[in-house]
């Protein structure tokens, strides 16, 4: 599953100021990506992944001063939905 250094690779971030939110970031794209598809944490495929990375990246570019912003992109939703071993009605 992605790490802390991963996602900060993908956001181009060398710096631990912000290690703390994107931790727990990372730990609600992941939770996200588990409610929506049904599948675990372990099972997930590398698109989801990507889309892990892109949920993580829109709540730190629109985090506030607070760092209490959590909201994903919406386009990762549609690739958990892809994915998704429930049926969405």
């Amino acid at each position: 599953m992605l790490t802390l250094s991963e996602i900060k690779d993908a956001l181009y971030v060398d710096y631990a100021d912000h290690d703390e939110f994107l931790l727990r970031a990372l730990s609600a794209a992941i939770g996200r990506a588990t409610t929506i598809t049904g599948l675990s944490e372990e099972c997930l495929p590398k698109d989801i992944e990507s889309a892990i990375i892109q949920d993580v990246a829109t709540m730190f570019t629109n985090r506030t001063d607070n760092g209490e912003s959590m909201v994903g992109s919406r386009a990762s939703i549609f690739t958990y939905r892809r994915h998704s071993v429930n049926p969405m009605f």
